[in-house]
Formats: structure tokens, sequence, C-alpha cells
């Protein structure tokens, strides 16, 4: 197997001679994996230079089974390109550049985050990549939790809120979990745009100064609809009224003689 014509620039750099690689800059490697990643189907490359022992000679991260171009990685960059062919046929595409980042984010979604940290600063992966790389990782540490029998809504969009739109969608290619994948859908399709029907404004009204606790407060009647325990202003309103009284924000200095 042949790297695609835009990374072959990486395989000449190795001339069979991997204790050389130390000698390639950063910036040229880190050039030659973005080549890669917008290729077609750059898990192909990225075979090859693990069968050329290339990975785990560029850094020590990738020896043993993250280093290895097997058939998850295989089976995944294929799924990673069917959503994104989906998502484009549906109307609702993410930006073109998109795809690029994905690929490099799903390479590396195996890392720790000590090592992920250590290739990001090794090979000064640019900003509009190791944002990525970063969210996907730290989202894939729950990825048990979001799979949990009885997890409440309100739970996952804790887990999932400020996600953006591609850590999601890597988050439901990486994840085998029927219930991981449904939970991904209803968080993105319904649960980040339920709202509590009070406001600020409105807390104010009801004799409530503004606070921090007012963010507690909005929190809670989110969480409240998205269980579906109420589904009405006079719900919030009672919850509210039995919010107030026992969760007054302590005045500085208070207590104290």
């Amino acid at each position: 197997m042949k790297l695609q014509s835009v990374g072959i620039g990486l395989e000449e750099l190795i001339g069979g001679a991997l204790d050389l690689l130390d000698r390639v800059s950063a910036e040229r490697v880190r050039h030659e994996l973005e080549l890669i990643v917008a290729e077609e189907a750059p898990e192909r490359a990225l075979c090859r230079l693990a069968e050329l022992e290339v990975l785990p000679a560029l850094h020590h991260a990738f020896r043993g089974a993250a280093g290895r171009c097997d058939s998850w990685l295989l089976t995944k960059a294929v799924e990673l390109r069917t959503q994104l062919t989906r998502l484009r046929e549906s109307g609702n595409p993410l930006p073109p550049d998109a795809s690029p980042p994905l690929h490099m984010a799903l390479f590396t979604c195996n890392l720790s985050p000590v090592a992920l940290a250590e290739f990001i600063e090794k090979f000064r992966i640019r900003k509009e990549y190791r944002d990525l790389m970063r969210e996907v990782s730290a989202l894939s540490a729950h990825l048990a939790r979001l799979g949990e029998d009885y997890l409440k809504p309100s739970e996952t969009v804790r887990i999932l809120e400020d996600s953006s739109e591609e850590a999601c969608l890597l988050l439901g290619v990486i994840s085998d979990s029927w219930l991981v994948r449904r939970r991904l859908d209803q968080y993105q399709r319904r649960l980040r745009y339920v709202r509590p029907i009070l406001n600020g404004d409105d807390l104010r009204h009801m004799g409530i100064p503004p606070a921090r606790v007012y963010r507690q407060i909005l929190d809670r009647l989110r969480d409240a609809h998205l269980d579906g325990e109420i589904s009405t202003r006079a719900e919030e309103e009672a919850i509210v009224r039995q919010w107030e009284p026992s969760h007054k924000e302590i005045t500085p200095g208070a207590g104290k003689m």
C-alpha cells in the first residue's frame, strides 16, 4: 500500500532511516500529517505509516495499541465519512473544512490525556486541530456514564453542554453503544434547546435579589423540565418559592464578630 500523493512527502522523509526522524522539524511533520488527514481516505496513509513503524518513531504515545492500524480505526474512519455525507444530504452539513480536524481527532482519540498533550506540544498542532482533539479526549472520559441505563436527561446535558457539533458527531462514531448514540442524538435534536420559562427579570420581580444564585435557580428549573418534573410557569414559580428561603447567599463578612 502506498501513501496518497499528498502524503507521500512524509514517506520520502523516512527514506528507510527511522533513526533520522528526530532531525525532521516538528513543523514539517505537522504539515505532512495535515496533508494526510485532508485526503479522501486518510486511514490508508496512516496504515502505511504504522506499517513502516513511523508512528511510534514520531512519538512514544503511538507505541503498542495506539500505534496500530487496526480494523477499529479503518471502520470508524469510514463511518465518520458516512455520517458527514448524511449531514450534507440532510441539508445540515458541517463546515467544508471540518473533515481534516475530525480525522485527526479520530486518529488521536485513544491517546491518554497526557500523551495527547505531549503530541500536541511536540508537533505544535494548530488551534483548529488541537481544540477538537482535546474536546473529544475530554468527552471520551464520559462515554461509560453516557451509556448507563438510568442516566437522567439533565445529566446528559451537563456532560454535553457547550460541546461542539463536531465533537458530538465524533463521539457518536467512536462509541459502539446504541444508548450513547441515542443520547447524543437527543441532545443535539432537543435537549440542548430546553430552557426555563422564567428569566432573571422574573426572579427579581419575585423578590429575589440579583446574585449568583440566579444561575443555580435557572439551572434547577431547566433540569426539572428536562427530567419531566415540571412543564408550566406556575410549577417553576413554585420551585422558586421553595428555593428562595433556604438558598440565600451569605453576605460577605456575615457571621464575623
